[in-house]
């Protein structure tokens, strides 16, 4: 997998300099040296990738204290990720960091290239360039189920539920990679295997009622409300016994009383299991109330990062979610999916394979 570059050019690198030199309160490195919103794209800070003069300058990453690697500091951190579809940067250069027993939240308007970020968190997407560190592991060429069982639950924006299966079963089938079990000891019933599944059984009784849906036991799944198999879905993601749970879309079918309990839940879930969290979600009021940082993407760029009060009073954020009219000189901005504007291509909001937007 190919590396970033780490600049070309002495004025290049005078001018990177500065920028870390200023780097606004949002966090992280501007894009450029006039770039207000403490975009990203910060870079572990290895002494063999050497930069200017030297070792790589230690990134400033929110949450990070100075001078301390992010990818020992943090449970979870990307670093430096893109990737594209043929001629479609869906993903560029975004760095994202997750500090233990944190909630952070990624938001954007539609095809920004959240659930792409998360998929190639997940190991679902490759990424092009840059690398995933869990716990100070590089997971980058991990197979999915292998970090699922490295402590990397998630669920996804559309429900991927076993529709023929109860809620138990359900939460069950995720417990496979902590099981001792084998083929032939589960075909011929051995005590030990009968004894596993039924601590088996009584953990995902355990885990339904934790997330507020104990009496669907053995309901199938297909039977459930839209809002219930989303808590199905979380109990499943929970029996991974993950360190960082990645949620997708979590309020999606709740009604506004669901979503204020929920964020009662996700804090049980960091305070009593230890676990970080990272949310994308549409509910602004949900996201604002929860979070501890939030990152802000657009169209594959990271343009803000911060606390809810940094990101709510965020001009850039304001115009990505609601536009505006033209520039200051009065040109209209680039609407996405038009393929020129101004002379700038402009990609349009992206569909994945699965289809889930990007």
């Amino acid at each position: 997998m190919s590396e970033p570059s780490h600049g070309a050019g002495e004025k290049v690198r005078e001018g990177l300099k500065e920028t870390l030199a200023d780097t606004t309160q949002l966090g992280g490195t501007p894009n450029t040296p006039g770039d207000p919103s403490g975009a990203a794209g910060y870079g572990r800070p290895d002494s063999t990738e050497s930069g200017v003069d030297g070792p790589v300058r230690q990134p400033v990453v929110p949450g990070t204290p100075a001078g301390v690697d992010p990818v020992e500091a943090n449970v979870l951190y990307a670093d430096r990720i893109t990737i594209r579809f043929g001629g479609l940067t869906a993903v560029d250069n975004v760095s994202f960091a997750i500090p233990p027993k944190s909630v952070v939240s990624l938001i954007g308007p539609n095809g920004a290239g959240k659930t792409t970020f998360f998929n190639v968190l997940t190991g679902l997407y490759e990424a092009t360039e840059g690398a995933v560190y869990l716990n100070g592991k590089d997971i980058t060429p991990v197979k999915p189920h292998k970090r699922a069982a490295m402590g990397l639950a998630r669920t996804f924006q559309n429900i991927r539920l076993f529709g023929l299966m109860t809620a138990e079963e359900n939460v069950m089938v995720a417990m496979h990679s902590h099981l001792k079990a084998g083929v032939m000891s589960t075909i011929i019933r051995t005590p030990g295997q009968r004894r596993e599944e039924r601590e088996a059984r009584e953990t995902a009784r355990e885990l339904l009622d934790y997330v507020g849906i104990g009496k669907t036991v053995g309901e199938l799944a297909r039977n459930l409300s839209y809002g219930d198999q989303r808590r199905l879905e979380i109990a499943r993601a929970m029996a991974l016994k993950p360190k960082v749970l990645l949620l997708d879309e979590p309020t999606a079918g709740m009604n506004p009383q669901e979503s204020a309990n929920f964020n009662d839940f996700v804090y049980r879930v960091r305070d009593e299991k230890d676990i970080s969290v990272l949310l994308i979600e549409h509910d602004m009021s949900v996201i604002m109330k929860i979070s501890e940082r939030i990152t802000v993407l657009d169209r594959g760029a990271m343009i803000a990062e911060g606390t809810p009060d940094d990101i709510r009073n965020n001009q850039q954020v304001i115009e990505a979610y609601l536009g505006k009219t033209g520039t200051r000189e009065g040109k209209r901005l680039p609407k996405p999916g038009d393929a020129q504007a101004g002379g700038v291509a402009v990609a349009a909001p992206t569909t994945t394979t699965d289809g889930e937007q990007a």
